[in-house]
Formats: C-alpha cells, sequence, structure tokens
C-alpha cells in the first residue's frame, strides 16, 4: 500500500523544537523563485529543501525527488533513490528532508517538484521560476 502524503513543502530549512520532538519549524516557505541574475537564466539555485510528510504505507520501497519543467517535460534535477521502510501503524505520520544542491533553472516558468515511490508520483508541488522584470 502506497504512503498517503500529508504535505510536500519546498522551503530554506528545517529546525526541530528542542523542547518537542513531535514539532518541526518550516522556514522560508518558498513557492516562486525570481532571479536577479543578468542575464537571469538560467539561473541555479544553491539549495532548496524538499519536506515530505506521509501516513500510512506498507514495507518498504524507494522515494526519488525530481524536478520537472512543465513546458518542455524535462527533468532539470533528480536525487538518488532514497529506501523507506513503512513501520508501525497506518496512522504513524513520517516525513523525510531532500536536499536540492545547485539545481540550475533554464527558464521562466512553471516546474513541479515530484516525489516518485515506486516509480510513480507520489505527490507534486508547483514551483513558479521568475525574472526580475516580471509582475509580482
Amino acid at each position: 500500500m502506497n504512503p498517503d502524503v500529508l504535505h510536500l513543502i519546498i522551503c530554506n530549512d528545517i529546525q526541530e523544537d528542542p523542547k518537542n520532538y513531535h514539532r518541526l519549524n518550516v522556514l522560508g516557505l518558498i513557492t516562486s523563485i525570481r532571479s536577479a541574475a543578468v542575464p537571469p537564466f538560467p539561473v541555479r539555485q544553491p539549495e532548496l529543501l524538499a519536506f515530505l510528510v506521509w501516513t500510512g504505507g506498507t514495507g518498504k520501497g524507494n522515494l526519488t525527488l525530481r524536478i520537472v519543467a512543465e513546458r518542455t517535460g524535462d527533468s532539470v534535477f533528480t536525487t538518488n533513490p532514497r529506501e523507506v521502510r513503512f513501520v508501525g501503524s497506518v496512522e504513524a505520520v513520517s516525513g523525510i528532508v531532500f536536499r536540492i544542491r545547485n539545481c540550475s533553472f533554464p527558464t521562466a516558468g512553471l516546474y513541479w517538484v515530484e516525489i516518485l515511490f515506486a516509480g510513480a508520483v507520489l505527490a507534486r508541488q508547483r514551483l513558479i521560476l521568475k525574472d526580475s522584470g516580471s509582475m509580482p
């Protein structure tokens, strides 16, 4: 059984609460990136984090993160597969952080941050790339 994704969050950092290990703080939520480079594209993003939270799931499998350009379907970033085991009750909540380092976005537009499980898209989140001349 596939896990049920509760959240897929793109951000700058995740910090654990030292007083409550069940609480995490999301810092710098990212829904779009505005390039200040000249020329604006391609633009390289030094680091982003993708935080995936799920419940349920049985057995084990591989999770992979990829970033795909909506316009072309080309993948601009892919992680190595990470094996996960689904343990505990189906109500148990678990998560994983993917570090996205030195991702180069070739053009402005819509990109999808996707999580693949057993080769199929389990979750996806929009990420918009804009140049400095774009409207907000």
